[in-house]
C-alpha cells in the first residue's frame, strides 16, 4: 500500500512531551540508514512500539515466521538473503535487541480486540480497499484509540482506517519525524533532507523531496 503525509499528519514542530508509538516502517528505515539515535531523539528518547512490530526475544530457529515480530521478520529475511551487502544489514537489525532505548508494549485485551477487528481480512473493505492491515499498523491503532497516544504510521490505508474511528487524530508518519528532527534542531534541515534520501534510495515510498508533502 501506498504512503505519504495525510492532512493529519503534522508539518510543524510538536511538543516533545507527547507520547509517540511507533510502527514498524519509521524503526526499518531509520535503522537501514544507520540513524537509529536520530529516532530515539526526536521520539524524548524513548523508541516506544508494540511488541507485535519488534520482539527482542524473537528466535527464528524456534518461532515459524509468522510468529515472528515484523522487524523480526525483516530481521530473518536479511539473514537468509545472499548479497554482499546482507550481512551488513543483518546485523543493524539484530543490534536492535541490545538498545535499551525501545521501550516494547504488550497489548491489553481491548486493544488486542481491536486490532484483531482491524487486521481482519474484511475490515479493509469498508473502505473500499483490498488485502488487510499488518499486525504493527493494528497494534498502533489500538493503542492510539485507547490510550491516546500518537501513533506513528506510514501505511495510507492504515491512516484512513485511524482516521474513521478517531476523527482528527494526528498521525506521524517517517518522513514527518525527520522534518520534526530538523524543527526540533536534533539536525540540521539539509542534514534532514540528505537523510530522507537515503531513505528514498533505501526503499521508503513518500514524496520526492522533504518537505513536499504528498497529497492522500
Amino acid at each position: 500500500m501506498s504512503q505519504g503525509s495525510s492532512p493529519s499528519t503534522t508539518l510543524s514542530a510538536r511538543p516533545l512531551g507527547e507520547t509517540l508509538v511507533c510502527d514498524t516502517t519509521a524503526i526499518r528505515y531509520f535503522t537501514l540508514i544507520d540513524q537509529i539515535e536520530v529516532l530515539s531523539r526526536v521520539m524524548n528518547g524513548t523508541i516506544r512500539v508494540p511488541r507485535e512490530v519488534f520482539d527482542p526475544d524473537d528466535d527464528s530457529r524456534h518461532f515459524s515466521e509468522d510468529l515472528l515480530s515484523e522487524i523480526g521478520q525483516t530481521e530473518l529475511y536479511w539473514a537468509r538473503k545472499r548479497s554482499p551487502e546482507a550481512g551488513g544489514i543483518w546485523s543493524k537489525f539484530k543490534a536492535l535487541r541490545h538498545r535499551t532505548d525501545i521501550e516494547v508494549v504488550d497489548l491489553e485485551p481491548r486493544e488486542m480486540t481491536i486490532s484483531a477487528e482491524v487486521t481482519g481480512r474484511r475490515y479493509l473493505r469498508r473502505f473500499g480497499k483490498s488485502g488487510r492491515l499488518g499486525k504493527g499498523e493494528g497494534s498502533v491503532i489500538a493503542l492510539a484509540e485507547i490510550r491516546g497516544w500518537v501513533p506513528v504510521m506510514d501505511d495510507r490505508a492504515g491512516r484512513q482506517v485511524l482516521e474513521a474511528r478517531s476523527p482528527g487524530r494526528t498521525c506521524l508518519t517517517t518522513d514527518s519525524l525527520l522534518r520534526q528532527a530538523a524543527f526540533a534542531q536534533i539536525i540540521s534541515s539539509p542534514r534532514a533532507a540528505e537523510l530522507y534520501q537515503d531513505m528514498v534510495a533505501a526503499g521508503y515510498r513518500g514524496p520526492p523531496t522533504l518537505w513536499l508533502v504528498e497529497p492522500n
